[in-house]
């Protein structure tokens, strides 16, 4: 049985001072719709995306609160009706904003599978991608290069 409600955190203003804009508030936990799941997140990631956020530079033309935390790791505790690649008790990976939250709903197309819910798997997630873009994309890396 899912909580009424939940906690999360929050960027009630715009700052590049995380600390200062960040404040946890507890609010009604929805069932997914649609395409969307639940997650219970279990770990969240920390890198220098969550400033950006705080500081509105991610979400031009957006007016606070904003969701914080950038990506997390859980179990998926409910599904919307048109759902089809992920059940309860599946664990996700997400980078959808809003990952510093008890719970998650988000689209399934903002998840991907992994065999288990550890911390480790969340340095693959913004950490890896960028990574991959800096050595693919800007470094121009090709196959046999070093």
């Amino acid at each position: 049985m899912l909580p009424k409600t939940y906690r999360k955190v929050i960027a009630d203003h715009f700052s590049n001072n995380l600390r200062e804009a960040s404040k946890i508030v507890e609010v009604e936990l929805k069932p997914p719709t649609g395409q969307e799941i639940t997650i219970r997140n279990r770990y969240a990631g920390v890198n220098a995306t969550d400033v950006n956020i705080s500081a509105g530079l991610y979400t031009p033309g957006a007016t606070p609160p904003l969701d914080l935390g950038a990506e997390m790791v859980g179990e998926v505790v409910a599904v919307g009706e048109k759902v089809t690649g992920y059940k309860v008790g599946a664990t996700v990976v997400s980078t959808a904003v809003g990952g510093y939250a008890d719970y998650v709903t988000v689209r399934s197309r903002f998840v991907m599978p992994v065999p288990e819910a550890t911390p480790e798997v969340l340095a693959l997630v913004v950490s890896g991608v960028t990574a991959a873009l800096g050595l693919n994309t800007v470094g121009d890396m090709r196959s046999e290069e070093t």
